[in-house]
């Protein structure tokens, strides 16, 4: 799929949760297997920033063009904003920044 694609489909996911509260995706890759496989189609739904917790699984924007569908390893506050630190289960390593909660489009719970 090509930039200006993606950058479509993200900015409907978006309105999509926004607007419903809820909204599907499908997963790329095997950086969370096994918890998520390669195809599988996740339901995401919206939640307010005190409610990500450390083991939940989060999808966030990563630049504009890009969804990431990562686990929570570690909570940061900073004055009164929230800061997450993400990995793939299947990554060795973890994400290497912590995400802003407004680049969070919402959390996976299973369908």
């Amino acid at each position: 799929m090509d930039m200006k694609a993606e950058k479509i489909i993200i900015t409907l996911k978006t309105e999509e949760i926004l607007k419903k509260g809820k909204t599907d995706i499908i997963v790329f890759g095997n950086s969370m297997w096994p918890a998520l496989k390669n195809g599988e189609r996740i339901a995401v739904y919206r939640c307010a920033e005190e409610e990500i917790a450390i083991g939940d699984i989060i999808v966030y924007k990563l630049r504009c063009d890009h969804l990431v569908v990562h686990r929570v390893l570690n909570v940061m506050q900073v004055e009164e904003k929230r800061f997450f630190l993400t990995k793939g289960d299947h990554n060795s390593e973890d994400d290497g920044y912590f995400i802003p909660f407004c680049c969070v489009l919402g959390r996976y719970m299973e369908m």
